[in-house]
């Protein structure tokens, strides 16, 4: 996040064990999507919570999913166009993972 932020970029970064004394660009509770105005969200698990807004257009994966469900449904929030507007357009990136019981290709 500071990187962001070094660049001119507003962020926000959401997590249950931020507290009111962490600074700005932290916040415990999902702020609601009308309201914030950042640039960039970064969270744990916040889009299989619930956390739904049209604008959010790019999502980056580093971990595995427990189930194919949890990936469809995180991928699902940032590809849909509910507004059917023409040149929307939506990024997945995703890290390879490769476990102890794969190798790597």
């Amino acid at each position: 996040m500071p990187i962001l932020v070094a660049r001119g970029r507003t962020v926000v970064g959401i997590h249950e064990t931020f507290s009111k004394s962490d600074r700005k660009h932290f916040a415990k509770e999902v702020p609601d999507p009308s309201i914030e105005t950042a640039q960039f969200w970064v969270h744990q698990f916040k889009l299989l919570e619930g956390l739904d807004d049209p604008a959010f257009r790019l999502i980056a994966i580093f971990g595995r999913f427990t189930n194919a469900r949890n990936l469809v449904q995180q991928v699902g929030r940032v590809i849909r166009n509910p507004g059917l507007q023409a040149g929307e357009m939506a990024f997945v990136l995703a890290r390879v993972y490769y476990g102890a019981d794969h190798e790597a290709r």
